[in-house]
């Protein structure tokens, strides 16, 4: 057997009742120190000889599955029950039973306990899919009884059937109160047969249009007798009770409900996908969440991290966990608050990791009012990678229940809910237990942690017995349970009906149980079962119990039955327990309308000695604003720690809800002591108000000089709240304290627009001036002439390279000493990387210099071929010369004497084609030729650009017009121009696939002008149809994809893109593109729409193999030399038969004269995929004889004799009209598609040199 990390027997005894029982020699009580089951961890696993054993008789799970349990989809088989619970490993002295299994149960997905002992569970077939609206659904929920005390299920009754994806409930009164799609359902048992007959939608429809692995679960009731729950990932829920107020919650949200469908509301807002809840003694609920942290501390109103969602302006609620346990996908958590477990577990968070299969732990450790979870070892550590822990729930006989969502897979996303591995019908559910172990005393057990606790923080020792003291069980008057915490075995072994509430003397007995379920069961059947007795009972509880529990949950009972009353809330706010204390300040904050003297207990809370009670009573205090309490909530944040993270933010939410009211926000400023004044402009963000804002204007000045990095989101709150006279200041703060880093200036300035357009009012004068000023700068407007004019370099991409490879670098020095180089660069995106990047063309002056660095293969070897810079002719593509990297990262001097080349047009491409990990990249710059470098002013033109068509500046329309008129100025810089110049002018789809065009590397000299001219309205072409047809000409499918996806975004330049491509100038291709088809769809009326089908129809099936040839030829042409004379010969010889260049060649097919102006990329297409773009009048033809042939070719002449038919190979035949049965022209062209295949590699590339020179 292979190893995980270290391996190390542990002793198993597996009992004949169906348990498995791990004892262990260590007195640890983990047993093991597994984190993540990860190889070279360096973490010890303990693996059972019962484990071993397995191995041998499912080599399924031997060497392998140290990977199994990474695998989406894994790849074991399915174990029996039996065995799967075999490959268990747990700390000492647990065992683990099988409660209930398929076929009795299907995939369960949430349980919960009721009053009388018994396991609800609801359980699906259907998921992933719902069941549609005309089919019967089949998912149930089923309530689980052990009656003989083995732990296993002996009675099992479908309480309800026919449900839809069930996942949250909660047993209520006669029934159990469920999600199941799509609605929150009371379903109830009148007649008393076991059996749910009445099904009452209490709220819906929810939400699961967009996700069905979330949606509404872990319905827990909480002390103020809500039903708390979580609103999974995804979906978007509009919903109300009867009293009409709505809530809204957008993909992972927690919210509350009442039983009896009267109201629901917003708890908490953000997670991704919250699934499992969980509650501590002192009421603070908890959940678990997939992609955010496995244990979170909800605070009402609260919000938390998610998907890209903001929070309210105070910030997101802190974590209390950063590790992940290995995966995030994290479902269930259950807190442990009984006496059953050894004391070292107690407090401990449990949760389920359906990624790792396992059950993680963590230790919650106390820091004032805060937790934070300390990682343990895990708790289950499951051999079979089919266990999936998707719930958790302490159950009232101290035993922690396990949902097992036993299955192949389990990620939603992950793998295609189509996937025919996902298992539909196997599920379980495990009861661990403490039993105990002869061999060791208990002491040994409660030491268990600190090893491991201690090497994360020096608290953690005393954060337990902080946890056992929060709720006073050392107070000399505590009065303990019956339940005999040293009789492991006593308590694992009897049945659950041991645990039946059924009197009002068992519920009020009950409270002071030292299980927090079991109080939590007798507080809900005291609300909802009993009447008249139940508050006189209570009272006598608060007036006479000493035992905290018993005395709190009597109170809850009380409030929630509105039998509290204001001297007994007095009585409880003046106990000398801190725990009865925490708690009335949590019912006062529950109360919709104040006690009495509300404020004054709500003073002495805030001032408690108890971090606790200051924070409930801080919580309550945000419920109910009073003046008196501002200035004592100021004073708290200064003085609480910072550890105590949870009671800052509470105070945060607290002054929020109190500094809304605007007299008192003003009477706070008034007397404000410096100490406060951050933190009031940090809350300031959240209260969105007119005085907050006019206070934060004041603060501006303090924030830019002492939190520069925060000045933007000030900035943003002023514009958008203060009042619009204060603009102004607003703005000669950012001139100020920015004055010469214009990108942060530019920031602000956008910051400051975006929040006045949200207030619907015009840019005050002061914003728009400064947007003038910024932009010229940029523009360098008052120096137009004497700018350097940028010479623009694009990527020439292919499906083997990557247009993200080229980056302006400053990492490298040059050997003159120069630091810091600017540098066009392939290295920064990764040595493997590979691509072309190339000039516009330029005149070639008599001396050109630049500085290289780089390398083209390891050092030790000869250089290779495959990177160097080069300056070819533009006309012929021709390498005029060329120079490989100098192999050293510093760059070096390159000195040319161009010769008889002086003066010509040419480009400089620099090449990296080494795909190698290391020594393959180039860089390149300091060109004497100044427009070639990679310029600030490029960026400067761009960025400035981009300011005056986001502020519709049309006073610098014409310094944008001045630089497009350059025919120097492409490129990208070109694409910014033009485009602010159309979005000024008013933006339409024709004239933004214009500015798209200026991009292409074939649109030069004369057809570029002409596009510059009819972007700035300055042409006297108004025929648009006939400028993109010749753009279209010379454009490469990629390109024209790009043009077609810019032109469909309005009706009007769809319509354009057809008449195009039924011209033949334009790929019919286009229309297949997935985006373009969507669009189309949107924008074209019916007509059209048939149209398109039309012309689709007539597609011949395409060849995947073309577009890689045409990529191989492309690069071997960029990276080989070539000859145009011997490709002129090559043309002769293949090619005159069907066209003519120069008057020499036939005419069957297009002229070729100036074909080198399409570029590289488009010639490729149009010699190796004839059929992508064909001109009307050269499309081939099909004609049918009488005697059943069928001859294909260009029809060169129609006459009443009949046709003349070139074929392919630009023979005439001549066919008459009397034989004619059928004459129907294609899309398709004559020209055969595999004329690459019929030259040599060399010859090829001698004549794209050839047509390339054809200008």
């Amino acid at each position: 057997m292979a190893d995980i990390g270290v391996l190390k027997t542990w002793p198993v005894v597996a009992s004949m009742n169906g348990r498995v029982r791990n004892m262990t020699r260590n007195s640890d009580v983990d047993g093991f120190q597994v984190r993540n089951g990860k190889a070279g961890s360096g973490l010890v696993t303990f693996i059972s000889i019962a484990l071993c054993l397995l191995f041998i008789c499912q080599p399924a799970l031997a060497d392998e599955n140290a990977s199994e349990f990474d695998l989406a989809v894994r790849g074991t088989q399915p174990l029996d029950p039996e065995a799967e619970r075999l490959t268990f490993v747990l700390p000492e002295g647990f065992e683990v039973t099988l409660v209930a299994s398929e076929p009795d149960i299907d995939k369960p997905m949430n349980m919960s306990f009721d009053a009388k002992g018994r396991l609800w569970v609801s359980s699906s077939v259907e998921y992933p899919y719902a069941a549609t609206t005309d089919a019967v659904p089949r998912d149930t929920i089923k309530i689980l009884e052990d009656t003989t005390g083995d732990g296993h299920a002996d009675k099992i009754t479908t309480f309800a059937d026919k449900l839809n994806i069930p996942m949250g409930l909660y047993p209520y009164r006669d029934g159990v109160i469920c999600f199941s799609i799509p609605n929150i359902l009371y379903l109830r048992d009148t007649d008393g047969d076991g059996k749910a007959d009445l099904r009452e939608v209490l709220y819906g429809p929810m939400d699961t249009t967009r996700d069905t692995h979330g949606m509404c679960n872990a319905f827990t009731r909480g002390l103020d007798g809500w039903l708390y729950a979580c609103h999974g990932f995804n979906n978007q829920t509009t919903v109300a009770g009867r009293d009409g107020h709505q809530v809204t919650m957008h993909s992972g949200n927690t919210f509350r409900m009442r039983p009896d469908g009267s109201r629901v509301e917003h708890f908490t807002h953000g997670q991704v996908n919250p699934f499992g809840m969980a509650m501590r003694p002192e009421g603070d609920l908890f959940t678990a969440d997939c992609h955010t942290k496995p244990i979170s501390l909800l605070l009402k109103n609260g919000y938390y991290e998610s998907f890209g969602k903001p929070h309210d302006g105070l910030g997101f609620v802190p974590n209390m966990m950063e590790h992940l346990h290995g995966s995030t996908a994290i479902g269930g958590i259950a807190l442990y608050h009984a006496s059953e477990f050894p004391d070292a577990f107690y407090g401990n968070s449990f949760h389920g990791n359906v990624m790792t299969s396992r059950v993680n732990r963590n230790f919650i450790q106390q820091v004032g009012s805060s937790f934070a979870a300390i990682e343990q070892a895990d708790f289950l550590v499951s051999g079979d990678p089919w266990f999936r822990p998707v719930d958790l729930q302490v159950g009232p006989d101290g035993a922690l229940y396990v949902a097992d969502f036993y299955n192949r897979i389990i990620g939603h996303y992950e793998v295609p809910l189509t996937h025919p591995g996902r298992d539909r019908h196997r599920g379980r559910i495990w009861k661990i237990a403490y039993v105990g172990n002869a061999q060791h005393e208990n002491e040994e057990l409660e030491n268990a942690n600190h090893d491991d606790a201690t090497q994360k923080s020096e608290k953690a020792d005393d954060a337990d017995r902080v946890g056992r003291e929060r709720h006073d069980v050392s107070h000399p008057g505590f009065v303990h349970s019956n339940v005999n915490h040293h009789n492991p075995s006593e308590v694992a072994q009897r049945p659950w009906e041991r645990h039946n509430i059924s009197t009002l003397d068992d519920a009020i007995q009950s409270l002071t149980s030292e299980n927090l379920v079991v109080r939590m069961l007798a507080t809900d059947a005291l609300t909802d079962r009993w009447s008249d007795e139940v508050p006189e009972r209570l009272s006598e509880v608060l007036r006479s119990s000493r035992n905290p529990h018993a005395i709190v949950h009597a109170a809850w009972v009380l409030f929630r039955r509105q039998r509290l009353s204001d001297a007994e809330i007095r009585r409880l706010v003046e106990s000398s327990s801190s725990f009865v204390r925490t708690h009335v300040y949590r019912i006062l904050g529950c109360a919709s309308d104040p006690f009495g003297d509300t404020s004054k207990f709500l003073l002495a809370g805030v001032r408690d000695s108890d971090p606790l009670a200051r924070r409930a009573a801080v919580m309550a205090s945000a419920v109910h604003p009073d003046r008196s309490l501002v200035e004592p909530l100021l004073k708290l944040h200064r003085d609480t720690s910072g550890e105590d993270v949870h009671l800052k933010h509470a105070i945060r939410m607290s002054l929020k809800a109190h500094l809304q009211n605007d007299a008192w926000f003003l009477q706070t400023v008034s007397s404000l002591a410096s100490e406060h004044r951050k933190l009031l402009g940090e809350i300031c963000l959240a209260i969105k108000t007119e005085p907050a804002a006019e206070f934060l204007v004041s603060e501006l000045q303090q924030i830019a000089s002492e939190s520069p990095q925060d000045l933007s989101k000030y900035v943003g709150y002023a514009a958008r709240y203060a009042p619009l006279p204060r603009i102004p200041d607003v703005v000669a703060i950012g001139k100020v304290h920015y004055g010469g880093d214009a990108q942060t200036r530019e920031e602000l300035l956008t910051t400051i627009r975006k929040a006045v357009e949200q207030r619907g009012e015009e840019l005050p004068t002061a914003v728009r001036d400064w947007a003038v000023e910024l932009a010229s700068q940029r523009l360098a407007v008052a120096d137009l002439d004497a700018s350097v004019v940028p010479i623009a370099w694009t990527s020439v991409q292919s499906e083997v390279t990557d247009s993200t490879i080229w980056n302006v670098s400053t990492i490298r020095n040059s050997a003159d000493g120069e630091v810091g180089s600017r540098l066009h660069s392939s290295f920064p995106a990764g040595e493997s990387k590979t691509g072309v990047l190339r000039s516009a063309a330029f005149k070639l002056p008599k001396s050109f210099q630049f500085y290289m660095a780089g390398h083209d293969g390891d050092p030790g070897q000869p250089i290779g071929s495959k990177n160097f810079v080069r300056v070819c002719e533009a006309a012929t593509g021709k390498t005029l010369n060329q120079w490989s990297p100098p192999r050293a990262d510093i760059a070096q001097a390159i000195n040319w004497e161009s010769g008889d080349s002086e003066g010509k047009d040419v480009y400089v491409d620099l090449v990296d084609g080494n795909d190698a990990d290391a020594y393959a990249w180039i860089a390149a710059g300091r060109f004497s030729v100044g427009g070639l470098n990679p310029l600030r002013l490029t960026e400067d033109w761009g960025r400035g650009a981009e300011i005056v068509a986001e502020f519709q500046l049309f006073e610098l329309r014409e310094a944008l017009v001045s630089k497009l008129r350059n025919g120097l100025t492409a490129g990208a810089v070109a694409n910014d121009l033009s485009k602010a110049v159309v979005r000024i002018d008013g933006p339409n789809a024709i004239k933004f696939t214009f500015v798209e065009s200026l991009s292409i590397f074939s649109i030069q000299g004369e057809l570029r002008q002409r596009i510059v001219d009819h972007i700035i309205n300055e042409t006297t072409e108004n025929d648009a149809d006939t400028l993109m047809a010749e753009i279209m000409g010379r454009a490469s499918f990629p390109d024209q994809r790009r043009l077609a996806d810019s032109l469909v975004s309005d009706a009007t330049g769809a319509d354009l893109l057809l008449r195009i491509i039924e011209a033949g100038k334009g790929s019919v291709r286009l229309l297949k593109e997935p985006a373009i088809d969507a669009k189309l769809s949107t924008v074209l009326d019916e007509t059209s729409r048939q149209q398109v089908k039309q012309l689709v129809a007539s597609l011949p099936e395409s060849d995947d193999a073309i577009p890689l040839s045409i990529e191989r030829i492309k690069n071997s042409f960029v990276s080989n030399p070539s000859d145009a004379v011997a490709g002129r010969k090559v043309f002769k010889g293949n090619c005159s038969v069907c066209h003519q260049v120069a008057g020499e060649g036939k005419q069957a097919g297009p002229n070729l004269d100036g074909i080198g102006k399409r570029g590289l990329d488009r010639l490729l297409e149009d010699i190796l995929m004839p059929n992508q773009n064909v001109d009307v009048a050269f499309r081939s033809s099909l004609v049918l004889t009488d005697d059943g042939v069928v001859q294909t070719g260009f029809v060169k002449q129609t006459d009443g004799n009949g046709v003349i038919l070139i074929d392919s190979k630009g023979v005439e035949r001549q066919i008459d009209s009397s034989s004619i049965e059928e004459l129907r022209m294609t899309t398709m062209s004559p020209m055969p598609s595999n004329l690459h295949e019929a030259l040599s590699s060399q010859q090829m590339l001698d004549l794209l040199s050839y047509l390339l020179s054809l200008p």
